[in-house]
């Protein structure tokens, strides 16, 4: 399959973003702050991992977690001359994968959060609920393939049914959470929000 995952203009790493979706990406991984953190749920191939490594900060840090590392994702990042970085393999809603970034990361909060990984209900519910309470107030979070409907850039998309799940669970998310974010914008299915509270 990673023959047919459209190639990064950015980097050349594949990966399923559309090049709006990775310009945000890029965008928001260059606002991360000197010594900031960033963390990338659901790496695959390593398009948003490579555009993390070559634009944020060279002080800055990104983790990665997948359920199932595949060996591309290295290859792909070094074959762009790019360093990979740690990535923690495990389910990213296992309290035991958290305990694991959280002995990494210590004390620190994210400067920006990434979530492209389990796009099911159960599983992106999960995701926002054990890993938004680390992002520090004035902290991003992206999330991947949220059935936000046509945009003028798309005006014929449909989304997918699993998109339909990660928005419900966003939805969900959000009323239990209060108005502790904001949505800043979204870009295709790349939803994109702001810690206030």
């Amino acid at each position: 399959m990673i023959g047919d995952a459209p190639r990064s203009p950015h980097t050349r790493v594949p990966g399923w973003l559309e090049n709006d979706e990775e310009n945000a990406i890029v965008e928001n991984a260059r606002a991360i702050p000197e010594y900031g953190l960033a963390i990338n749920i659901g790496v695959e191939y390593g398009r948003s991992m490579s555009d993390f490594v070559k634009y944020m900060p060279a002080t800055a840090k990104v983790y990665g977690v997948d359920i199932a590392p595949l060996e591309a994702y290295t290859k792909n990042l070094l074959e762009a001359k790019l360093d990979p970085p740690p990535l923690i393999p495990g389910n990213s809603a296992d309290p035991d994968t958290l305990k694991l970034v959280k002995k990494l990361i210590k004390t620190r909060s994210i400067d920006l959060l990434f979530i492209d990984g389990d796009h099911s209900y159960n599983g992106t519910l999960a995701d926002l609920n054990i890993w938004t309470p680390l992002v520090k107030v004035g902290g991003k979070l992206l999330i991947h393939d949220v059935a936000v409907g046509p945009s003028p850039e798309h005006p014929t998309h449909v989304p997918h049914e699993l998109h339909h799940d990660v928005r419900r669970a966003i939805d969900v998310w959000k009323s239990q959470s209060g108005d502790n974010w904001q949505v800043v914008k979204a870009v295709h299915t790349l939803l994109i929000l702001e810690r206030i509270h």
